[in-house]
């Protein structure tokens, strides 16, 4: 197929924007002279007829298959944070994979946020930036560093703020009397 860009200046789809080419679930850079092929995704904004038009020129309309509620991303990411600060002694050793293992449950059966996404935020709300940098050498795309951005962020704000609270609480459930 001819230059994208120039394909759409020419058939009728004005005010579209190409916002990304993806082959082979690989998202491509978006260069001068980039040619889609049989197979491809793109990303097309624009209104509405006008992506249907081009829709119709290109193949077939593919609409994004999850959205994440904010809201509940968010409420989830609290709740990841709280299960996270919780440990439980096991043969002298903090049990550390219930949080995680939480946290994937309830972000990809509950939230039904995008695997990629939810490692990325998984690796946030334990400040893990090695295990952001890991995955993302694995997985060969920065995709996942979108979810880790924002539990980064906040575990950064609440564990800090948080830690002395449940020190003094622990302290005040275990104080002995002398």
């Amino acid at each position: 197929m001819a230059d994208i860009i120039t394909f759409l200046r020419t058939s009728d789809c004005h005010g579209m924007y190409l916002a990304g080419i993806t082959r082979v679930e690989r998202v491509l850079p978006l260069l001068p002279g980039s040619k889609a092929r049989l197979g491809d995704v793109l990303r097309l904004f624009g209104k509405p007829e006008d992506v249907a038009r081009a829709a119709h020129l290109l193949g077939e309309a593919k609409a994004p298959d999850t959205v994440t509620g904010f809201v509940y991303l968010g409420g989830g990411l609290m709740v990841g944070i709280l299960i996270g600060m919780v440990t439980v002694p096991l043969a002298g050793a903090a049990l550390s994979l219930l949080p995680p293992l939480a946290s994937l449950y309830i972000g990809r059966f509950l939230l039904h946020i995008e695997p990629a996404i939810l490692r990325g935020a998984i690796a946030g709300q334990h400040a893990g930036t090695p295990a952001i940098n890991a995955t993302e050498a694995v997985a060969g795309n920065p995709v996942l560093v979108i979810g880790y951005t924002v539990t980064y962020a906040i575990a950064n704000i609440l564990l800090p703020l948080l830690g002395p609270i449940f020190v003094a609480a622990f302290a005040a459930t275990h104080a002995i009397a002398l």
